[in-house]
């Protein structure tokens, strides 16, 4: 579910959202470097972007501004995006239907060849790919989130 943080703002939840969605960089470009995203209708959605590349593995600091009578509470999580945790569900799902139907297909119907053996080595190895690519693509995601945090602090006065 990622890392939960609560940050506060002096300003308005519109200001603080004005000042996000102003100074983040567009989420689709090519050339961007640094935090980008927006600020919405009381959300905020901000990812770190690197320039010519799209990683569709990196997480997401997404959160919510409340007014308070102090200014803005922004209560926000730091993780996989909803659409990545469907698609590894989906994907994690296909591999356990697959290595459990190679684990109970009835002995009558096995054969002495490594067939159903590679097939499951395939299937593990394929198994391991989301893992890689999380670990090779994000292996900075702690410094992005910290990046974000300062982000937040300078354009938004969030702390």
């Amino acid at each position: 579910m990622g890392r939960r943080v609560t940050l506060h703002s002096p300003l308005p939840p519109d200001e603080a959202a004005r000042r996000i969605d102003r100074t983040a960089g567009p989420v689709w470009s090519f050339a961007h470097h640094g935090v980008a995203g927006w600020a919405r209708f009381g959300f905020v959605r901000l990812v770190w972007s690197i320039p010519m590349f799209e990683n569709g593995f990196r997480p997401v600091f997404a959160g919510r501004l409340v007014a308070t009578g102090k200014g803005t509470r922004l209560t926000a999580s730091y993780g996989a995006s909803g659409f990545l945790r469907v698609f590894l569900a989906v994907w994690y799902g296909l591999f356990g239907i697959i290595s459990a139907s190679l684990i109970l297909l009835p002995a009558s119907t096995r054969h002495e060849d490594a067939g159903p053996l590679l097939v499951a080595a395939a299937a593990m190895a394929l198994a391991a790919v989301p893992i890689a690519f999380h670990l090779i693509f994000n292996r900075k995601a702690d410094a992005h989130y910290e990046e974000m945090l300062g982000f937040l602090a300078r354009e938004a006065k969030f702390g």
